[in-house]
């Protein structure tokens, strides 16, 4: 019975047929990338989406979770746009940007978001926003929710899972 084993310090390397150490966890061997397959599931027997996103979107490949990003300016770790939900949200995207480029994704690659937000009235504002990048048939799956606090006091936050 073999297999691999690897941590995110390690490259995947070979273990023996006998039983490994508890602190190492099979893992399936690396396969190549392949890309990414997406069907959008829309039905008519669920209501239909009230903005750039849609119901499911069925994918195959390799998964991407992208923590939750706030506007922070990573060049100074500083908040962007204090009060300014729409210059909260620009920056919010930039990041996700960042960190899909980083992965070498891209907005077309996302199929789930989430959107938090402080206040449920700056909907409109970070809908129209949002839309800009992730509307169109290939828009995501997405939840979006008012919360009680986010971290810094931002106004928005927003994660996403992508496929590669």
């Amino acid at each position: 019975m073999g297999g691999w084993v690897g941590s995110t310090d390690t490259a995947l390397t070979p273990y023996p047929s006998t039983p490994y150490p508890s602190t190492l966890l099979p893992i399936h061997p690396p396969n190549p990338l392949l890309p990414m397959q997406r069907t959008i599931i829309n039905t008519p027997a669920a209501p239909a989406p009230v903005g750039p996103y849609n119901q499911a979107v069925a994918v195959s490949g390799q998964m991407l979770f992208v923590s939750g990003q706030i506007a922070l300016d990573p060049a100074t770790g500083q908040l962007v746009g204090e009060g300014d939900v729409v210059a909260q949200t620009e920056q919010v995207i930039a990041n996700l940007k960042a960190i899909l480029t980083a992965a070498g994704a891209s907005f077309d690659n996302v199929v789930k978001t989430s959107v938090f937000l402080k206040d449920m009235g700056d909907f409109g504002a970070v809908n129209e926003i949002y839309a800009k990048y992730f509307g169109g048939d290939h828009a995501p799956a997405r939840a979006c929710v008012e919360v009680a606090r986010l971290p810094k006091d931002v106004d928005v936050e927003i994660d996403c899972i992508a496929v590669l």
